[in-house]
């Protein structure tokens, strides 16, 4: 339970914020002029009604069980108590923000104990993911899902160290850099042509509470829409031209059975969508191409995407959420020497779809 002596005062602003929208929304712009993240600060008020839905919160059931059940009964108490805040969060979704912060929410009080073993304790965090999935899935229209074959089916992945897996490329691990990346590069984008409802697909959204953070180790993550204009002020438009060609082989990233395994071959890196948007499956480690021209110009980006400076880097106090488009963001975390006795960096993440791509399903294979 939450006591409000846990409530957080206000933190600074998000870097290079260039437009002040409303009271509780700040902007930060691409380089192309798009808006690439929101920061949505509750006010007072909101923060002591967000206080009042934990309460509500606390008595939902077990989100695998019955997920749309968990999500329609989180997104009714807390559009009860923070209309305005859910009603924000759907504005900033139909404008297509590829990356949105949420402060001033409850925070756990005491805090939660990082799990050793990478597991969630549901329990534990049932409040913090009905905040996360009313907000950031319900407001956006999106549903959480699984995969099979990565952290044994279940919704809810620990963002945590564990001790046996702290040298591998994965969100449990801990001693190497992660570089920039999008997660399951190697299943198609719902809007290929390849891509079939129901099937294994490149999530399009992941979401995360904050339950403990390091202040050596924020969130970083780097839009599409910077790094592409980087690429092209470097090398002209012709590399990304070839990253659009249908030549690369995509391993599967390590966190799932098959990890290292050739899982795709014939696919493009680069994917505009309807709108003329660009979506990316990069991950330096996992992506190659027998084509001395198309690995040419992957290099050409990598060196982009390593060195970039366009690079947000997003500080999160227990209770935080953050919601980004898998396609259109990347990510990464750097290494970090873990303590493995319960105290460390803590997120629980959640993959999130429109239904219709899920077919009806919340556990793709």
């Amino acid at each position: 339970m939450l006591n409000r002596n846990c409530l957080l005062s206000l933190p600074k602003p998000i870097r290079r914020t260039k437009l002040l929208i409303e009271p509780a929304v700040r902007l930060e712009f691409s380089k192309n002029g798009n808006a690439k993240s929101a920061l949505v600060q509750l006010n007072e008020s909101e923060k002591e009604r967000a206080y009042r839905a934990t309460q509500a919160l606390f008595l939902l059931g077990r989100i695998d069980a019955q997920p749309s059940a968990f999500v329609r009964e989180a997104a009714d108490m807390v559009q009860k108590y923070l209309p305005e805040t859910y009603h924000t969060l759907r504005m900033l979704s139909d404008e297509d923000v590829p990356q949105i912060i949420v402060k001033g929410l409850p925070r756990p009080c005491p805090l939660i104990t990082t799990p050793l073993n990478g597991t969630v304790v549901e329990s534990d965090v049932r409040t913090q993911i009905g905040f996360l999935v009313a907000l950031l899935g319900e407001a956006a229209e999106l549903t959480p899902f699984a995969y099979g074959s990565e952290n044994r089916g279940l919704i809810l992945r620990a963002v945590a160290p564990v001790a046996e897996l702290k040298g591998t490329a994965s969100s449990q691990g801990s001693a190497n850099d992660l570089g920039m990346h999008n997660d399951n590069a190697n299943q198609a984008m719902f809007h290929e042509a390849w891509f079939k409802p129901g099937a294994p697909f490149m999530n399009p959204y992941q979401a995360f509470v904050c339950l403990r953070a390091r202040s050596d180790v924020p969130m970083e993550t780097a839009a599409l829409d910077d790094l592409l204009p980087e690429l092209e002020a470097a090398h002209g438009p012709e590399p990304a031209r070839i990253l659009q060609s249908p030549v690369y082989d995509v391993r599967w990233p390590d966190s799932h059975l098959k990890g290292g395994q050739i899982a795709v071959a014939g696919v493009p890196v680069l994917v505009p969508d309807a709108l003329g948007r660009m979506h990316s499956r990069y991950h330096a480690a996992n992506i190659s191409s027998a084509d001395a021209n198309a690995q040419a110009a992957l290099d050409k980006f990598h060196r982009i995407v390593s060195k970039t400076k366009s690079v947000m880097e997003i500080y999160s106090e227990p209770g935080d959420l953050l919601i980004y488009s898998n396609t259109r963001m990347m990510h990464r975390r750097r290494a970090y020497a873990a303590n493995f006795d319960g105290s460390d960096r803590y997120y629980v993440r959640v993959y999130l779809a429109p239904a219709e791509a899920l077919g009806g399903r919340h556990l793709i294979d």
